[in-house]
């Protein structure tokens, strides 16, 4: 129903109808289309980050920081190819808070694994910090993007900014975003030619 009418359109009625329930019994579980629509937004944006972190060990070649900008392209690509993820822009705030909670698990995680190998250096506090203000980026790459207002070629430069708010010279920032940029080249696969 959020892809067919959007979400500011879409009624309570309009679910309880597609899911066919009664308009009562959806209120059971949900008191309003605020409290659904968050749901909605975080089931899907946690899915995504379970399959992160399953694909985790697809990329053993990957160093710590190859790592968090390869999340960040990731994570953005999904924001602007996946329909509902496009239609949830809608509710940024929502979208944005849910990012940020439901992916925290995954990039707090990566961080972890930079300082541990010497990439980046700091406290828990500071890590969240930098999680917090690094989704809030990403989320507005994602915006942007949906809305027109950036090339989806920004995901590269959010990426880069993400390394650079955590410490990282220019130089090396710029070579691990050119490192995956080509890294997802060499792994895309080819358009399917239908007949």
């Amino acid at each position: 129903m959020f892809l067919a009418k959007g979400i500011g359109a879409t009624t309570m009625q309009d679910i309880a109808t597609e899911v066919d329930v009664a308009q009562g019994t959806l209120y059971n579980y949900f008191p309003n289309k605020e409290a659904l629509t968050l749901s909605v937004v975080r089931r899907l944006i946690n899915r995504y980050a379970r399959e992160l972190l399953n694909k985790g060990s697809e990329r053993p070649n990957l160093e710590p920081l190859e790592l968090v900008a390869y999340a960040c392209v990731a994570i953005v690509d999904k924001g602007v190819t996946d329909p509902l993820w496009r239609a949830l822009v809608e509710r940024f705030d929502a979208f944005n808070d849910a990012l940020h909670d439901e992916i925290g698990e995954f990039a707090l995680a990566n961080l972890h694994d930079a300082v541990r190998s010497g990439a980046i250096s700091g406290s828990e506090a500071e890590l969240s910090m930098q999680w917090r203000i690094g989704s809030w980026m990403i989320a507005g790459v994602i915006r942007d993007i949906v809305l027109g207002r950036l090339e989806a070629a920004a995901k590269f430069d959010v990426a880069l900014h993400i390394l650079l708010q955590k410490g990282v010279s220019q130089t090396e920032a710029k070579r691990i975003v050119r490192r995956i940029r080509d890294h997802l080249r060499r792994t895309a696969k080819p358009p399917v030619n239908r007949p």
